[in-house]
C-alpha cells in the first residue's frame, strides 16, 4: 500500500516464485539459497527466511513501492550486472524472442532497472499504465483490488 514498512522481531525475508507455474526459476532461488547456507522454509508459493542480517539489508531498499537498486551495485563489473539483471528479469519479467521486459510498481527500481539494461548496453524504454488485479473467488464473487500504477521496462 505504498506505507513504510515497520521493524517486526522475525526478520523474515520472503521471496515469492511458484514451483509449479516456474520450476526452472524456482530451482535457480533454491540453488542460491543453499549456496549462501540460509535456512528457509517454503509456504505457499513463498521461500521464507528467518536471518537478521538479510533482513536489515533489504528493510533498508524499501517496500514494493518504493524499492531501489543501491547505487554501489550499478557499479559492479559487467558479469555481475548480468547476474542482477537477469534475476530481475526471473523474478518479475519475461523473455520475448526479441528481448526481455521487467515489471514494477515502484518508479525508482523502474528507473534503476533502465540504468542497469543502458549498462549492459541494452536498448530499452520505460512506460506506465494503471493496472489491478482483481479475481474471482472460489464462490464466484469477484474480488476488486484498487488501481496500481506499473512501470514496464
Amino acid at each position: 500500500n505504498g506505507v513504510p514498512r515497520t521493524h517486526t522481531s522475525r526478520y523474515a525475508v520472503r521471496i515469492s516464485q511458484c514451483k509449479d507455474k516456474n520450476i526452472e526459476v524456482w530451482e535457480k532461488i533454491k540453488t542460491c539459497l543453499d549456496r549462501m547456507k540460509l535456512t528457509y522454509s517454503y509456504q505457499g508459493h513463498d521461500f521464507i527466511i528467518h536471518n537478521k542480517a538479510l533482513w536489515e539489508i533489504l528493510f533498508e531498499i524499501g517496500n514494493s513501492f518504493n524499492k531501489y537498486i543501491p547505487k554501489y551495485m550499478l557499479k559492479a563489473d559487467k558479469k555481475h550486472l548480468e547476474k542482477l539483471y537477469y534475476a530481475l528479469v526471473d523474478g518479475d519479467g519475461c523473455y520475448y524472442d526479441n528481448g526481455e521486459a521487467y515489471f514494477s510498481v515502484s518508479k525508482n527500481l523502474a528507473e534503476d532497472f533502465l540504468t542497469l539494461s543502458i549498462l549492459l548496453n541494452k536498448s530499452a524504454t520505460i512506460s506506465s499504465r494503471l493496472r489491478n488485479k482483481n479475481r474471482i473467488l472460489p464462490h464466484g464473487e469477484i474480488q476488486k483490488s484498487p488501481l496500481k500504477l506499473q512501470y514496464t521496462v
